[in-house]
């Protein structure tokens, strides 16, 4: 027997049991009236129950009969009913797919399950380095001749499978560079996007193949991995006649679909489906201001205002979802929380002005590093305001010098002004001194001011250049000024970009 006849077979059963019930009511509500006949209220409504029973059968049985007649008209093998009530397949979105209107599903990177590599630190070597690509001319003023322009890098950013590494140049152009599934020893240079001004951020998505940048005097755009944009945002300043505002920073949210933006004195928040103006502000300082859930009789006037400065940069906690970290050049460090309009906790930093930040793999901890500071400062949130440690490493230079951690929480790798890696091993913090040593590698002449460590291979991404002032030589034997910075040609320069393995 197969499914359409067992089918039809039980709905007749089910007919038969309904009719056999509705007649009997129907004789036990006439032999109820007939015998109560005296009380002609309780017939009138056993007509009324009667009659409503009738009416619904009625449509029941219609009901089951044009069920019956849509089973048979398919087919009556199994796998056809199957296949005819299955849930249709999702579509399959390729790689290099991406949404072409604003409002459209966004392509999902190849995230899997990560099983983090070891990095065995004395085995680490350079395998690639470029220079070429970031070659620049300087531009003409009319009376000018060509010349090659000091084109120093900023920062370079790996995306979340690991596939693409984006870094920011002097140039004002964004390059994007995709390393080869068939060759992991070298990148190559795919899309190169003018931004026509100073790039102040960039910023992967943890969860889609955008990217998105902030420039002077230009809203936050995001870009696909053809070089196409996609999305713009606009932060407004509703005080000043809606005038735009340039971000400082940026941050995705942990589930990608909420973009976190620094300016001066507030944090903006946008929705990627819902490209245009802010769809939420927090104000990080004002005259009255109430710390968390606290009211301000509360609060002493020294905690009284939070971060008034530019906030530089914001980083979002990996355990926590909706709570983020924010630094401001102010020397302020901030833990936000998507259910409070207001800080939840604000306490001083370190360093001079706090230029980069970074969560703990486990949420714990928080790392920040400043201007002009020679250390690395490690704070234990689950005791905020208490500082855990701090990792030396020379920074002279108002620069912003980037870290990283690797997957597995153990090792952090910074940049430094002398052109070395510096490795750390955080698992011996809180086990050791507040300050400890490190293992180094000389990568770069210049600052390495950009580092990246890849998501899923032992490898990292360094970049390095600095500005050049032209400055007479009034003393050759003058230690004010390193030995780079006196150089006067820029094909002496390092400007460049370079992968290192530690297999």
């Amino acid at each position: 027997m197969d499914i359409t006849a067992a089918v039809e077979e039980l709905i007749e059963q089910l007919l038969r049991e309904t009719s056999e019930t509705t007649e009997g009511t129907l004789i036990s509500d006439n032999n109820e009236g007939a015998s109560s006949s005296n009380d002609l209220q309780n017939d009138n409504g056993s007509s009324a129950s009667a009659k409503n029973k009738k009416t619904n059968f009625k449509q029941m049985r219609k009901g089951m009969g044009f069920l019956l007649s849509q089973l048979r008209e398919h087919d009556t093998q199994p796998t056809s009913i199957k296949q005819a009530i299955k849930r249709p397949a999702d579509k399959q979105l390729s790689k290099d797919e991406f949404l072409s209107e604003y409002s459209v599903n966004l392509k999902y990177s190849n995230k899997k399950k990560k099983l983090y590599p070891d990095f065995n630190l004395t085995a680490g070597h350079e395998i690639y380095r470029e220079n070429n690509a970031f070659f620049a001319i300087a531009p003409k003023f009319g009376f000018s001749l060509d010349s090659a322009c000091n084109n120093y890098i900023k920062c370079c950013k790996w995306n979340a499978d690991g596939t693409v590494l984006a870094t920011s140049s002097q140039d004002r152009k964004l390059r994007i560079f995709t390393l080869e599934s068939g060759n992991l020893h070298q990148v190559h240079l795919a899309q190169t996007i003018p931004l026509g001004n100073l790039i102040y951020d960039i910023c992967w998505n943890p969860l889609f193949n955008l990217l998105a940048t902030s420039s002077k005097d230009q809203p936050i755009h995001c870009w696909s991995l053809g070089g196409t944009r996609v999305i713009s945002f606009r932060g407004i300043n509703e005080q000043v006649d809606d005038e735009l505002d340039s971000a400082q920073s940026l941050c995705f949210s942990s589930n990608g679909m909420r973009l976190y933006a620094g300016y001066k004195k507030v944090i903006r928040i946008f929705d990627i489906n819902r490209p245009g103006r802010q769809q939420k502000e927090i104000k990080t300082w004002s005259k009255l201001f109430i710390l968390g859930s606290l009211s301000a009789e509360t609060i002493s006037a020294k905690e009284a205002g939070g971060q008034k400065s530019i906030i530089s940069c914001i980083s979002m906690n990996p355990i926590m979802s909706g709570v983020y970290a924010a630094a401001s050049y102010g020397k302020s460090l901030a833990l936000y929380s998507e259910l409070s309009p207001n800080a939840e906790c604000v306490f001083d930093a370190c360093a001079n002005g706090i230029t980069h930040l970074r969560y703990s793999n486990d949420g714990n901890i928080l790392f920040a590093s400043g201007r002009k500071e020679n250390f690395i400062s490690c704070w234990d949130l689950r005791f905020p305001g208490k500082l855990l440690a701090c990792l030396e490493r020379p920074c002279n230079t108002n620069q912003r010098i980037y870290f990283d951690l690797e997957g597995s929480n153990r090792y952090l790798f910074s940049g430094s002004s002398n052109g070395a890696i510096f490795i750390f091993d955080i698992s011996l913090i809180g086990c050791s001194s507040l300050n400890f040593t490190s293992y180094a590698i000389q990568a770069h002449k210049s600052v390495l001011s950009g580092i990246s460590v890849h998501p899923e291979l032992p490898l990292i991404a360094t970049c390095s250049g600095q500005r050049i002032y032209p400055m007479p030589d009034f003393d050759e034997t003058s230690d004010e000024t390193s030995e780079y910075e006196s150089l006067r040609h820029i094909e002496d320069l390092d400007n460049s970009l370079a992968l290192w393995s530690f297999i």
